[in-house]
């Protein structure tokens, strides 16, 4: 399943809280594993003069982005997790969601 996380850190990064997060984001570069178990990074992009960075995941799970999401917790970091899903499948989500509703 392939997760969309968007990153906003709470408050200014100083350099100081700068350099940890570069360092954490050089080996989870190096080794995703060691973060999300059995999850890829497939994508990331660091917005330009906004202060967010938007990943998509390939997770087993959501469950499985947690130890990483609480890593960047800790650091100061907020993360919003989202299903990334294709135009289509949303749509057959949405109209099944909207026939339980008429039940």
């Amino acid at each position: 399943m392939e997760f969309i996380l968007i990153h906003t850190p709470r408050g200014i990064m100083t350099p100081e809280m700068m350099a940890p997060a570069l360092e954490m984001g050089k080996k989870l570069w190096e080794k995703p594993g060691d973060f999300v178990r059995g999850g890829k990074l497939v994508a990331s992009y660091a917005a330009r003069n906004k202060s967010l960075i938007v990943c998509v995941w390939d997770a087993p799970s959501a469950e499985a982005l947690c130890p990483f999401v609480e890593q960047l917790e800790l650091g100061g970091w907020d993360t919003d997790i989202m299903l990334a899903e294709t135009f289509p499948a949303h749509l057959q989500r949405l109209e099944k969601t909207f026939k339980a509703m008429q039940k």
